[in-house]
């Protein structure tokens, strides 16, 4: 597995209070249970950074634009809309496969759908008509949720070692939408979060 961090999208221009829109897991979920299962048996393997359950997430679209870019009086405009949009939208489940030993994380992976496609689209709609079209970066390809970024050049077949008897597919209700301003840390391999606001779908 490769270093994360020599992707070229976490070059972001500033390391902290970078906007994205996460899912996150409700207390209780099972996909909670599950990564703790997992994150535990990966907890010997060196060269891993692996996540806090307290930031477990699941990204519906990162941001080119920081926290301190809110006092802009678009933004309230924005924030205002996408209320509306997102109760137009159904919850829906996210079903995921098993974590794996991806090229620079261990991450699980979950189905694209018809729900998760307009979820994506309604906030880059949004915002794109509101004229911040150049704060998007590209989609996720898929959603996922990560378990442990590699900060270190790992031996795959280590991981897999410890990480296959813990991994089994696992699923999430998505009910909801926040906008989060994250802090990477890159030597520890975490990407810590503050909600910033937090939209119900469906209602």
């Amino acid at each position: 597995m490769q270093r994360f961090f020599d992707r070229a999208d976490t070059e972001w221009r500033r390391p902290s209070g970078c906007l994205h829109f996460y899912a996150l897991p409700a207390e209780g979920e099972q996909l909670r249970r599950d990564f703790r299962s997992v994150s535990s048996a990966l907890s010997t393997v060196p060269g891993l950074g692996r996540m806090p359950e307290e930031y477990l997430h699941v990204t519906v679209q990162r941001l080119d634009a920081y926290a301190d870019d809110l006092v802009d009086p678009r933004w309230a405009s924005i924030l205002d809309a996408l209320g509306p949009a997102f109760e137009l939208l159904p919850e829906f489940e996210v079903r995921f496969a098993p974590p794996t030993v991806r090229s620079h994380a261990v991450e699980a992976v979950g189905g694209l759908s018809l729900h998760w496609s307009a979820l994506v689209a309604t906030i880059r709609q949004t915002l794109a008509d509101a004229g911040l079209r150049q704060t998007l970066t590209a989609s996720p390809y898929a959603p996922h949720y990560t378990v442990s970024y590699c900060i270190e050049e790992t031996d795959d077949a280590v991981i897999r070692r410890h990480l296959t008897p813990a991994a089994k597919a696992t699923a999430m209700g998505l009910s909801s939408v926040s906008l989060v301003a994250v802090d990477q840390d890159r030597e520890a391999g975490v990407f810590r979060f503050e909600t910033i606001r937090e939209w119900a779908l469906g209602h």
